[in-house]
């Protein structure tokens, strides 16, 4: 995405939905120590202001091996989501669907960005934004409601595929061959993922535009 279109993006989002100051990360890395992702994601929820929003979370096996760019995380809601803080939304539910390889192989960083992306979602839709539909001004929502850190420490990852054991019956010979050919095609079938959309140079762009924008609120 060229520089122009991430600065308008970055500068209507700002506008529409002001900037909240960046998420602590003490309490989201316990939890991440933890391994208490859905709790993770109900915090992160919380810090949304989206508690009224019901939130129901899977841990799902994903997608296939052989894709590769697999969607780690999902959101799913009705076609219509009734706008925020209406009567009608403290009615609605969505459903998020987490990857339970990517929880198992990512980075902390790139959990919570990716979780924060997937409520951004709800953000976008329930205020009719019209950026909405566009993957790159969710992740640019998530930085603006306070994840910037975490989408500026977010790392590629990588995850192993399923692979075919050979038998390891057989003489010394046949079973030391047996054994590297299990290494080599563990090694071989292993998948380099980078969840999320802006690239480190955008993120960094708007990361950058963000805190220019605070610097000046600051001085008036």
């Amino acid at each position: 995405m060229n520089t122009e279109t991430l600065e308008s993006y970055t500068y209507k989002l700002t506008n529409s939905l002001g900037i909240r100051p960046c998420v602590p990360k003490d309490r989201l890395r316990e939890l991440y120590d933890k391994k208490d992702f859905i709790v993770m994601m109900r915090y992160i929820q919380k810090t949304m202001e989206l508690e009224d929003l019901e939130v129901l979370i899977e841990l799902v096996d994903g997608s296939d091996d052989s894709d590769p760019d697999p969607a780690v995380a999902q959101i799913f809601y009705a076609r219509y989501l009734p706008p925020y803080g209406s009567r009608e939304f403290r009615n609605s539910s969505v459903l998020v669907h987490l990857e339970k390889k990517f929880l198992r192989y990512a980075s902390f960083e790139s959990i919570v960005a990716t979780m924060a992306h997937e409520l951004s979602h709800a953000i976008l839709f329930s205020t009719g934004n019209e950026l909405q539909k566009s993957e790159e001004a969710t992740d640019i929502t998530a930085m603006v409601l306070g994840y910037r850190d975490f989408f500026k420490q977010k790392s590629w990852y990588v995850e192993p595929v399923t692979t075919v054991k050979y038998s390891p019956e057989g003489g010394i010979l046949t079973r030391m061959c047996k054994k590297m050919l299990n290494a080599l095609d563990h090694f071989l079938k292993l998948r380099i993922c980078n969840p999320g959309y802006l690239k480190k140079k955008e993120i960094r762009f708007v990361a950058k535009i963000i805190d220019e924008i605070v610097k000046n609120k600051n001085r008036d």
